[in-house]
């Protein structure tokens, strides 16, 4: 056998025969899967696309000729603010700005997907604003005149006028609103998604006014989806006519008045999915007396409902969905502080809502369910009002020593109110950061109790704690695994 090339002959890669067309298809799997992960944050040679015009000439024209490539953008601009003639402007570095432009020559006219965040958000604007003087003028050196900075937002905006899907942090809504004090209106004509986010860079009191508030001028006919992050109460939440046909809304630690909260569900006859964690004071609950209209969400098929209660006086969650039917939803999640109380208000107070909801094969509780959990024998089992449930997980946060009395009594409650043959897939997710060991045997008992009224169902286990995370599902889990694991923990 030859051992070295003979002269004139030339060896090639099978790859190098692959036609255009097939090549472009592999290139499509070579993307991220996630690419907004703050990992996959471009510029990065490290990863595709980019990654795919560094191997050869003609993986570099196969990839700049393929628009599809390049419509997700998630970059992480080096911007702060700076000084000029003793006003701040937010500003970007040129050569950022030229990658912008060469991006968006890569997709050319389809509307892209982005992503911006930046060092400004990080620091937040007061920081900015208490930086020495003198700092700021070293900065300002970069950028010769006002002009040239306007330019650059300019393009930013323009870039973001044109995207289906925009994640954005208040530091390029400042642009935005700074675009429109000189009368550029965008018009965000395929925005499909907005997402934005509060990070310290603007006042609370002025996102939902940033945000909610520019929508008017900017008409963004298609919008179909909302996510906002920020901590403020809504004193009474402004609905704009073209907020009535989002489809998916998720608001994020956001305070809502009980009375205008009713408003605002119900301003939206098309949702189909909803994620809300809010917070509300005593106050709204206490001068809540007449009930809102009946209402049914008739396309709402996944509710995440989260609440935070900080204050001692509030003690239900069940009047956020006074007259709400929830005929058509199928995954419901609830997680609140009151489910933890050691009486049984908060078991009744998930079948208030599970019976507005009799549909739901799917069932998530929060915020450790099962701690003190105990009933009273005229509870309503849950099983028989939601009968249809096939998967339930229930999230345990342990920080109390159970008896084996004690826990024995709160299994058996457990099953006999949880528990049908018709559930498929049980899942505990548990932290445990005092006694990890402790959770693992309670979480083993819960395995064993469940497991002996039908061989036939899967209950997994997932356990928490610093620096250890690992799920045990029972149908790999062997009666000898089981006695090895429970000789181990005792």
């Amino acid at each position: 056998m030859p051992t070295s090339v003979s002269p004139g002959l030339t060896t090639h890669s099978p790859i190098s025969n692959i036609p255009y067309d097939v090549l472009w298809e592999i290139f499509v799997y070579c993307l991220p899967h996630n690419p907004y992960d703050w990992r996959n944050s471009q510029p990065n040679s490290k990863i595709a696309p980019i990654l795919l015009c560094h191997v050869c000439s003609l993986w570099r024209t196969v990839a700049l000729t393929s628009p599809n490539l390049w419509t997700h953008l998630n970059c992480y601009f080096r911007a702060s603010w700076t000084l000029i003639k003793s006003e701040r402007y937010w500003a970007i570095r040129p050569k950022d700005l030229e990658f912008i432009q060469w991006w968006r020559r890569n997709h050319g006219a389809i509307p892209p997907f982005l992503s911006f965040t930046s060092a400004a958000d990080e620091r937040g604007e007061q920081d900015i604003a208490e930086a020495p003087i003198s700092d700021l003028k070293k900065k300002s050196k970069r950028f010769a005149t006002v002009q040239e900075l306007r330019a650059g937002q300019e393009c930013l905006l323009l870039y973001m006028n044109s995207a289906q899907c925009l994640n954005i942090t208040m530091s390029f809504w400042n642009i935005i609103i700074r675009s429109c004090e000189r009368n550029q209106w965008p018009t965000f004509p395929n925005l499909h998604t907005l997402t934005s986010l509060w990070n310290g860079s603007v006042p609370e009191s002025t996102v939902y006014a940033n945000v909610i508030g520019l929508l008017p001028h900017c008409s963004p006919l298609l919008l179909r989806r909302l996510d906002i992050h920020f901590a403020e109460f809504i004193e009474r939440p402004k609905i704009l006519p073209h907020l009535h046909k989002l489809t998916h809304i998720s608001l994020q630690h956001v305070g809502f008045k009980l009375e205008f909260w009713h408003v605002f569900i119900r301003a939206f006859p098309d949702l189909q999915w909803a994620s809300f964690d809010i917070y509300t004071d005593p106050s709204g609950l206490a001068n809540y007396l007449f009930p809102p209209p009946k209402h049914t969400l008739s396309h709402l098929t996944t509710l995440y409902f989260g609440i935070l209660t900080e204050y001692d006086e509030i003690d239900s969650f069940t009047p956020f969905f006074d007259n709400l039917s929830l005929l058509s939803v199928h995954t419901l999640a609830v997680s609140s502080d009151l489910l933890s109380w050691t009486d049984q208000r908060a078991i009744t107070q998930i079948s208030t809502v599970l019976q507005l909801a009799p549909n739901i094969t799917t069932l998530y509780l929060g915020r450790d369910f099962l701690s003190n959990y105990h009933l009273t024998d005229d509870v309503i089992p849950l099983w028989q009002i939601v009968s249809n449930l096939t998967h339930l997980q229930l999230q345990i946060f342990s920080t109390n020593i159970f008896p084996a009395d004690e826990v024995k009594t709160a299994l058996d409650q457990f099953v006999e109110h949880f528990f049908s043959a018709e559930t498929d897939n049980m899942l505990f997710d548990l932290k445990d950061e005092a006694c990890p060991i402790r959770s693992i045997s309670l979480a083993l008992k819960y395995v064993e109790k469940i497991e002996d009224l039908g061989a036939s169902h899967i209950c997994t286990l997932k356990c928490r704690w610093p620096n250890i995370d690992f799920q045990i599902c029972s149908k790999s889990l062997s009666k000898a695994s089981r006695d090895a694991w429970e000789s181990w923990i005792l």
